[in-house]
């Protein structure tokens, strides 16, 4: 499993030692402690009065992890929280992970909106344990999870397990990689600052700090808007002397290394945060040092807010990593789904693609597809025919319910369209309308089928064309004529001009020309008016374009989400050759001039 997020290992020279949390002004912290040995010898800081150790590190690639181990925490986070494949954030959540684990390339490590953890104490003294309790629940003030407090049972291991040996310092796992160590009987968090000498600010700063951690947030100071003016001269001769005696590289990954706004969800740069570094002004070319912060921020509490909303109505997810059954072959990936919300007969939908690794050596054929719709529950389902193969794929999706008239829905395959087998590299066909609208829609494509035969260059784009208020012409265009042998897409039309809906695509080509292929391509949507609220996105592809020669490897995802708009993420692993790929989009929330009740109008984005 990745290694936790360490608050340094307390060792013998405290002079190194500065405070956790906190702010940048030119402040100085004092430190008073004594010191003790253990039965291994080792020495044991005791911290008094206001003074608690700062530096909490993270692992990340300078940890020795194999791929099976990274796999499984994929995987986990996956099964615990589907968002997480679409997160667009590194999978140990401490910069881009330089290996590549087979299963994707990166995660989230955020639980389910909604969630109650289940959290247990591995040693400690019942003092040490009403701590914990009385400071972690803080976070469920802002978060929409539940924390409950259980008996450690090895055979029911806990999400969170908590161990308080000082001798360890304080550190955490990051989010859902807290339950896969905890499985395997190890801590997934140390509290070795906690003690009766400590002050209750001190207490309060730390267990927040770490809880942070454990619910995903990562450190402020790593922020890519960090205004830290580093004199990096006097960074390097301080962390790599004692206690910490790092090298070069360890002091830039843990110390002076930003994480690229790619692997973020911050918007700016916080210098109140809980998950801020204090670091003495001796450290920055202006003398302006950190200060530790013993409350949660107001942008700390907005974070949580974000990715755990108490409004649990969000895209639809289904990754096929949910379901796998260790390393055999399937061909069938299906979960069973409750309706968000009761409705008087089974909603529309629209779905699409967010997330494809499929083998080159075999056609390309895949489908996600919505089944046995009930009145209860409905089905997701990937799969693929014959004897093609899937790695791993993911599907996104929206419910529309029975009572919203300024939306239609419905689906087109390829097989539609007159003159198909001939396999022209242009294919379109008018879709009418059941019920006209009263002016010109938006009509929003995803891909939910393809069939490619092997020998050419994977590509295909589906668009809307001449849209009134009848109807549509629906294209599904290739650049490899006699290798398409099927295609089908979900679309999704709404009325034009709604202040509570927007919808667009953005593509690789948008940054770059196919001959520039390279894994990952990012950029900004900026909305054309702002919401009032942080909206929901459902995002799906609607283009490809790989050479056959190696693994069709795609994902789609966003990061730092805001009332004005969102970055894109279109990415490929390995030695995928991804030329171009691009998806659309449906953004959906209250904007300043709606103030209708959006479920009320019959549209459940889940």
């Amino acid at each position: 499993m990745t290694k936790p997020v360490s608050c340094t290992t307390l060792c013998d020279i405290p002079a190194q030692l500065h405070s956790i949390p906190p702010l940048y002004s030119a402040a100085t912290s004092s430190t008073t402690y004594t010191t003790t040995t253990n039965l291994n010898g080792d020495n044991i800081i005791t911290m008094y009065d206001d003074t608690i150790p700062d530096l909490c590190m993270f692992g990340g690639p300078m940890d020795d992890l194999d791929e099976k181990d990274l796999n499984e925490a994929i995987a986990d986070s996956i099964h615990i929280n589907p968002r997480n494949g679409t997160l667009g954030l590194p999978i140990a959540g401490s910069g881009m992970d330089q290996r590549k684990p087979k299963l994707a390339m990166m995660v989230g490590k955020f639980w389910k909106p909604g969630s109650e953890l289940r959290i247990a104490f591995m040693s400690g003294t019942p003092w040490q344990h009403d701590q914990v309790k009385k400071f972690a629940p803080i976070w469920t003030q802002y978060a929409n999870l539940k924390f409950k407090f259980v008996d450690y049972d090895k055979s029911s291991p806990p999400d969170i397990l908590i161990n308080f040996d000082p001798s360890r310092g304080s550190n955490s796992y990051l989010g859902t990689d807290s339950a896969g160590v905890a499985r395997h009987g190890r801590h997934s968090m140390n509290l070795g600052w906690i003690n009766e000498k400590t002050s209750e600010n001190a207490r309060r700063s730390t267990i927040l700090h770490e809880f942070g951690h454990a619910l995903g947030a990562a450190h402020e100071h790593s922020s890519p808007r960090a205004e830290i003016n580093w004199n990096k001269e006097a960074v390097y001769a301080r962390y790599s002397g004692p206690p910490n005696k790092w090298d070069k590289a360890k002091i830039d990954h843990n110390v002076l290394r930003k994480i690229p706004d790619k692997y973020t969800k911050a918007t700016e740069f916080d210098p109140d945060s809980i998950m801020l570094y204090a670091f003495p002004g001796s450290l920055t070319m202006d003398g302006k040092g950190t200060e530790r912060k013993h409350f949660l921020s107001a942008r700390d509490k907005e974070f949580m807010r974000f990715i755990y909303p108490f409004d649990t109505q969000d895209v639809g997810m289904f990754n096929t990593i949910e379901v796998a059954t260790g390393n055999k072959s399937q061909q069938l990936f299906v979960t069973t789904v409750p309706w968000n919300r009761k409705y008087s007969s089974p909603p529309a939908m629209v779905w699409g693609f967010n997330h494809l690794d499929i083998p080159s050596n075999r056609n390309l054929r895949i489908q996600a597809n919505i089944t046995d719709k009930g009145p209860d529950h409905f089905k997701a389902r990937i799969g693929t025919w014959m004897n093609s193969e899937i790695h791993s794929a993911g599907m996104t999706w929206m419910e529309v319910g029975p009572d919203c008239g300024f939306v239609h829905t419905g689906s087109v395959s390829l097989r539609d369209i007159p003159g198909w087998q001939k396999k022209p590299s242009q294919n379109s066909k008018r879709v009418t309308f059941s019920t006209p609208f009263k002016n010109q829609p938006k009509v929003v494509c995803f891909l939910t089928l393809l069939d490619f035969f092997q020998g050419e260059d994977w590509h295909v784009k589906t668009y809307a064309t001449n849209i009134d208020h009848t109807g549509f012409t629906i294209h599904m265009d290739t650049r490899s004529s006699g290798v398409m042998h099927g295609v089908c897409v979900s679309w999704f039309a709404y009325e034009a001009g709604r202040p509570d809906m927007i919808s667009g695509r953005f593509s690789t080509n948008d940054i770059r020309v196919p001959s520039q292929h390279r894994h990952d391509a990012t950029s900004a949507v900026i909305f054309d008016k702002t919401f009032s609220r942080t909206p929901k996105v459902l995002l799906a592809l609607d283009e490809l374009d790989y050479a056959q020669a190696k693994d069709l490897r795609l994902r789609v995802s966003t990061s730092m989400v805001s009332k004005d708009g969102f970055t894109w993420h279109l990415q490929s692993w390995d030695d995928s050759i991804m030329y171009s790929a691009g998806a659309s989009y449906l953004a959906w929330a209250e904007t300043e001039k709606s103030k209708s009740n959006l479920n009320g109008s019959g549209i459940v984005i889940v």
